[in-house]
């Protein structure tokens, strides 16, 4: 990877220079952060809910059989993740890859008036 900017062609910086940048508006960081929020709970969302409903059930198993291991509860949660992942990971895939290119598609418009 080259760190070190480049040399502007004249094409380049006549581009640059007619384009005309603006200030982001509130209301467009407002949506991206409103989308980037409703991804990240979309996509982990079923990751976090197995997790916990697994962990509460082994957590009433233990606490019914007296157990008190700690380790008990690692291998059925590593498991039931494994299973969503398994299950749901393209479809987390592809609402990741939506946002994603939405984002690049519309990142344009809130720079360049």
């Amino acid at each position: 990877m080259n760190y070190f900017p480049k040399e502007s062609t004249y094409r380049e910086k006549h581009l640059l220079s007619k384009a005309r940048y603006t200030d982001v508006s509130e209301n467009q960081i407002l949506f991206m952060a409103r989308e980037a929020i409703a991804t990240a709970i979309l996509v982990g969302g079923p990751v976090l809910a197995v997790s916990l409903l697994v962990g509460l059930i082994v957590s009433v198993f233990q606490a019914m059989t007296q157990i008190q291991e700690q380790t008990l509860s690692f291998i059925p949660k590593l498991l039931a993740i494994a299973l969503v992942l398994v299950f749901l990971g393209p479809w987390m895939v592809k609402i990741m890859t939506t946002y994603t290119i939405n984002l690049f598609t519309e990142l344009p418009s809130f720079v360049l008036n």
